[in-house]
């Protein structure tokens, strides 16, 4: 199969995940690796400067596939201003991006709705030059990212599980908002499932009458949670050798959380309003197990913690 893989921002959990899945199912094919800085079979690139950038001249594919794992605002610019020659040798472009877009928009701090706009707008040109470019194009939105993998863990079920390991109790709401995570392994399924469908279609038409794939995917894990029953499932889920299984969960008052995030707000804006999207519904993403037609995995799905 005459295709090639570049893979922008794989040094994270969703990146470890990611390539062996790839080498997996395309063993054939090539795949290059990417960085900012000189690391093991990496390729180094520099995204200030866009122009100067060149595919490896080991490359010879007719079909190129671009992932990106980065910050979607960094990869929109950089994609975007890519010498012409480049990009025209470009045949899909996979973009991971955040659900931070839709969850964000409304938020009432100014760092919030900066980046909710950031992410859309870099979403929507990414689309709007691809489309123009007659280049496929994936952007895949997920929620909650959670796991570990050999180099890396997250910073969002990691956090909590610090939270819980070194605090005797937390306090939440009565009315704790949904939460729909998703783990780095879903993810990268995800991902290569949307691969396939532009391969599987690729290989069948791949003179001029091919039909490019254009579309915007919202994803999160299979189970829908609230803040106080995704807590507790993490710790029925830990060894009892583990400290944050211990941790007290107390449900309060919805009026006395609120008066006690209150002195939140006299050190920082932003966090007072982090803790008061525990209230949220972050959910109502279409599931990883529809999107790739597999069995429902329930949460959490393992390993999301170091032993």
């Amino acid at each position: 199969m005459d295709i090639s893989f570049h893979v922008f921002g794989s040094r994270s959990i969703t990146g470890e995940s990611l390539l062996p899945l790839l080498l997996r199912n395309y063993p054939s094919c090539s795949l290059f690796l990417y960085s900012r800085s000189h690391f093991n079979n990496y390729y180094c690139v520099d995204f200030s400067r866009p122009s100067l950038f060149r595919f490896p001249s080991s490359d010879t594919s007719s079909c190129r596939i671009v992932i990106s794992l980065l910050p979607s605002w960094i990869f929109s610019n950089f994609l975007q201003s890519l010498d012409p020659v480049v990009r025209s040798s470009i045949s899909c472009v996979v973009s991971l991006s955040s659900t931070s877009y839709l969850t964000k928009r409304f938020s009432f701090n100014s760092f919030d709705k900066s980046l909710s706009n950031c992410l859309y707008k870099s979403i929507q040109s990414l689309k709007s030059f691809c489309d123009l470019s007659d280049i496929s194009f994936v952007s895949i939105q997920p929620s909650l990212i959670y796991g570990i993998t050999n180099s890396y863990s997250d910073h969002n079920i990691s956090t909590i599980l610090q939270i819980l390991t070194y605090l005797p109790f937390i306090c939440l709401p009565n009315n704790s908002g949904l939460r729909q995570p998703i783990h780095c392994s879903q993810l990268a399924s995800v991902i290569c499932h949307q691969i396939s469908l532009f391969v599987e279609q690729y290989s069948v038409n791949s003179s001029s009458s091919f039909n490019h794939i254009s579309s915007i995917i919202d994803v999160g894990g299979d189970s829908v949670l609230s803040y106080y029953d995704l807590i507790i499932s993490l710790q029925k889920s830990l060894p009892y050798s583990h400290p944050a299984r211990y941790c007290l969960v107390f449900r309060i008052p919805d009026r006395l959380f609120v008066f006690l995030a209150s002195f939140v707000l006299l050190f920082s804006f932003k966090s007072y309003e982090s803790v008061l999207r525990v209230f949220s519904d972050l959910s109502g993403f279409s599931s990883a197990s529809s999107e790739i037609d597999s069995n429902i995995s329930s949460f959490p799905v393992f390993p999301f913690y170091r032993l």
